[in-house]
């Protein structure tokens, strides 16, 4: 086993806006006044192989939160309390097919759930196959913090789905996805992803998913059967710069397409990382 690691930002400068005209009050003036800070400590006792065919891997979270003033988010107390303990189960099936599973405990729910259960099927050298309960590829969400960036907690997408990748070398990839929300029992929803390398110091993506505020609606605290829910497409847009070995630049935008009806907005969230 590995010796345990302390894993923590060492420099890293990160901006984020809220773009929508009439996001939550209490999260945008809590962003602008700096009135909650957070500290996170990650402690990771490594990938342990269990056999040749079986990987382990095991990761706690703490979140230590010093608040000054406002009460609207979060409790008015500081705190130092233990956040999420992740399980990572890693099977390789056979040469081309493997089966990846996270379970998370979180402190909040004080239970445990399936955070993601996917199978990965190679079906040759450009092409794979993934289904199950799938992080689908919409947004980078790149950081150097500790912390996750706006964008993440703002349009990340976990769902049932079924999606096929092509990757060229590492140069090109896409992915088509189908995919099911909480909110429907068909499999009505898709996204097409992108990236490309177009040099050792230039990357960037463009993704495109039919309804992206089902994502959204937790994040607006919005209960979706007392409200005119509608389908709104979403697209992100990301770019990494590496100009040097020791510097990098990151910058990712997500928005709505068009108005939702839930809110009465379109909402937009944009990321940059130096």
């Amino acid at each position: 086993m590995n010796k345990k690691a302390i894993i923590a930002s060492l420099v890293a400068v990160q901006a984020c806006a809220l773009l929508a005209a009439d996001a939550p009050a209490t999260l945008v003036s809590d962003v602008k006044e700096g009135k909650v800070s957070n500290l996170f400590e990650s402690i990771e006792p490594g990938n342990m192989m269990i056999t040749d065919y079986i990987r382990l891997g095991v990761e706690a979270e703490f979140i230590g939160r010093y608040r000054e003033g406002s009460t609207d988010v979060y409790s008015s107390k500081d705190d130092f309390s233990f956040d999420t303990l992740d399980f990572t189960l890693d099977i390789n099936i056979s040469e081309n097919v493997s089966l990846n599973t996270v379970f998370e405990y979180s402190d909040d729910d004080d239970d445990f759930r399936v955070d993601s259960a996917q199978f990965d099927i190679k079906l040759n050298d450009y092409l794979s196959l993934t289904v199950g309960k799938v992080y689908i590829p919409f947004g980078r969400f790149s950081t150097d913090m500790i912390t996750d960036p706006f964008t993440e907690d703002f349009a990340e997408i976990c769902e049932t789905a079924a999606g096929l990748t092509c990757n060229l070398d590492d140069t090109l990839i896409f992915s088509a996805w189908l995919y099911q929300t909480d909110l429907e029992e068909e499999f009505n929803n898709f996204a097409l992803t992108s990236e490309f390398r177009t040099a050792d110091w230039l990357t960037f993506g463009v993704a495109f998913v039919s309804d992206i505020a089902a994502g959204m609606l937790q994040y607006f605290d919005i209960n979706p059967n007392n409200a005119n829910y509608d389908q709104t497409a979403g697209i992100n847009v990301w770019f990494e710069l590496t100009p040097a070995e020791k510097f990098r630049f990151y910058g990712e935008f997500i928005g709505a397409l068009d108005n939702i009806a839930t809110i009465d907005e379109t909402p937009r969230v944009w990321s940059f990382d130096a």
